[in-house]
């Protein structure tokens, strides 16, 4: 029984509103030294919903929001509520063709965007570009030279935002998330973290995740200071550091690989301030929770849920004197339901591991293309309570611990979280697929006892032409997020079949089987032999040739940030993530 009044009556800026009005003066967001009061904030927010009702703005309208972020981030996301639409996320950092497709399926007829970065998203003609930094300069004043009164319609039933996940087809999916559901996560949040005005919570995750409206909300609703990390801050582990120290965050939001990085780093240690790390999108393993509580004297939280449930669906408290073999999902947050149902769809007993269905407030509208809702969300009738309730098919297999906590076991299909991003391996093979040489192609993860997760495509081509590998990690760069490029190539004459005709997936070879022995090259110049040692420290390796490629060792982007820091430190210069990512070699870097 997980019910518990919130408030259902309310959309989610009207969260922050009643905050505004409670303390205007108080300070709600900074960015690089500049800040808003609660009330500077709700007035520009309200001067662009002005705007934009003016260019038909309203319930379940959808804006794109192509920003990096800043305060005018900020302002256009509670503008956009309060004229009524939802936005659709538009990270820069992703590549401009998956950046279309959810323009082209959300519908989105205007998109807010930056200066800096108009004339980067070439978008359909009957599509407006706005440039925040014209809107803070357009005149709002009626004929009657006052400002408009803003018309508000919309209702918790309306959307607040389409988030686009990764999606078997080949193509991302955009999730449509209601303000009902929400506002019941975000209260969920206030009480049973006992939230209040001192909360310092930093703004740094991508904004195609919804982790992001976590930290976005969070200290709106009890009166405390978002802290707006700048854009680059996650390709420096010593500068995401610096940010948490330098404006003494409370409240930080982790994936378990980016902790366990952290946790390398002395200077992290130091963070004093921090009250609790919430950490989700990946398995947490033991042992890096007793590391965690070995050198941190902080809260530490496991969150578990899928977008389509809104940002979190489970919840457990991690306590080093708790003596389990693995660390929980917990239970179920408020006014969200949990189903553990075996292949017939019927309750499985204590102990016995089943697929994880979920329900309640929390649960998404459905899909953007309602063609792909069929799959996902279904309607079981469980027992007479629930007799035709829609439930969330999450794919994830999990069992009931004695104590009725759900303990995560792994994946049923081919989906899969590398840090903490959940990807379809199907719609990376798809988008493979889609390059002209390739014949056959199949993405499957390994997983290295020292750099963790990587992703392996095998492909089977028309012609093998020299440096294949490197043409299609620039051509996959080009199409997909970073995280979801594979780091290794294995060409075959042809995949390996079972008996029933299907790809075995048991039958892969090793990489290492498959890749060609080149000669090694060793390190020549002091800057060569640093960019080695960095390299062989981060992998674990003595095996470095300067005519590797970084990915193809093992690297993720998580380890790029790392890899980048330690040569920052060490040559003195400065080094973007986008430069790792585009050169082929240790040598050309």
């Amino acid at each position: 029984d997980t019910e518990q009044a919130f408030p259902s009556d309310v959309c989610v800026h009207e969260l922050f509103e009643a905050q505004a009005a409670r303390t205007p003066e108080a300070l709600a967001v900074t960015f690089e030294g500049v800040s808003l009061t609660y009330r500077e904030l709700n007035e520009q927010a309200e001067q662009l919903a002005v705007y934009l009702q003016r260019l038909g703005v309203g319930p379940d309208v959808l804006v794109g929001v192509y920003m990096e972020r800043s305060l005018d981030l900020i302002v256009s996301f509670l503008g956009i509520w309060k004229a009524g639409g939802a936005y659709v996320p538009l990270d820069p950092f992703n590549p401009s063709q998956r950046l279309l497709h959810m323009v082209e399926d959300s519908g989105a007829k205007i998109i807010l965007t930056q200066r800096h970065l108009q004339g980067k998203l070439e978008v359909a003609e009957d599509i407006a570009i706005i440039s925040m930094d014209e809107v803070n300069r357009e005149g709002l004043l009626d004929e009657y030279g006052s400002v408009p009164i803003l018309e508000r319609k919309v209702q918790p039933h309306h959307l607040a935002y389409v988030i686009y996940t990764s999606g078997s087809t080949g193509r991302p999916k955009g999730v449509m998330v209601e303000h009902k559901s929400v506002v019941n996560h975000m209260y969920w949040m206030y009480t049973q973290f006992h939230l209040d005005s001192t909360e310092r919570v930093l703004f740094r995750t991508s904004i195609s995740f919804d982790p992001s409206v976590l930290e976005l909300l969070l200290p709106f609703i009890t009166g405390g200071l978002l802290i707006v990390a700048h854009p680059q801050v996650n390709e420096d582990l010593d500068d995401l550091v610096s940010t948490i120290q330098e404006n003494k965050v409370t409240t930080l939001q982790l994936v378990p690989s980016l902790l366990g990085l952290l946790l390398e780093n002395n200077s992290f240690l130091r963070c004093h301030s921090l009250r609790r790390v919430f950490c989700g999108g990946e398995a947490m393993t033991i042992a890096l929770q007793n590391k965690f509580f070995s050198q941190m004297n902080t809260e530490l939280y496991n969150l578990y849920g899928p977008t389509e449930g809104t940002i979190d669906t489970t919840f457990w408290s991690c306590d080093p004197e708790h003596q389990k073999r693995t660390v929980p999902i917990g239970k179920a947050i408020s006014n969200i339901k949990t189903y553990i149902l075996d292949k017939n769809l019927q309750p499985v007993p204590i102990g016995v591991s089943g697929q994880l269905y979920i329900g309640g407030d929390g649960l998404a509208r459905g899909y953007r293309n309602p063609d792909l809702n069929a799959e996902r969300f279904i309607s079981i009738p469980l027992s007479s309570h629930v007799l035709g309730e829609t439930l969330y098919y999450t794919g994830d297999l999990v069992r009931y611990a004695s104590d009725g906590n759900i303990e995560y076991i792994g994946r049923i299909d081919h989906q899969v979280k590398i840090n903490g991003v959940r990807m379809e391996l199907g719609e990376i093979a798809t988008v493979l697929h889609s390059h002209d040489q390739v014949k056959e192609a199949i993405v499957i993860v390994r997983e290295d006892e020292y750099i963790g997760k990587q992703l392996i495509a095998y492909v089977v081509v028309d012609e093998q032409q020299e440096h294949m590998d490197h043409i299609l990690q620039h051509y996959m760069t080009e199409q997909l997020p970073q995280v979801m490029v594979p780091s290794v190539y294995v060409f075959l004459d042809a995949l390996p079949l079972n008996a029933n005709g299907k790809v075995d997936r048991k039958a892969l070879p090793v990489p290492d089987t498959y890749v060609a022995e080149e000669q090694v090259v060793h390190p020549s110049t002091s800057i060569e032999k640093t960019v080695a040692r960095a390299c062989q420290e981060l992998l674990g390796t003595n095996n470095i040739s300067m005519s590797d490629n970084f990915f193809k060792l093992g690297g993720h982007s998580l380890l790029a940030a790392q890899f980048i820091s330690r040569l920052r430190k060490t040559l003195d210069v400065e080094i973007a993530l986008r430069t790792v990512l585009d050169t082929t070699t240790l040598a050309a870097l």
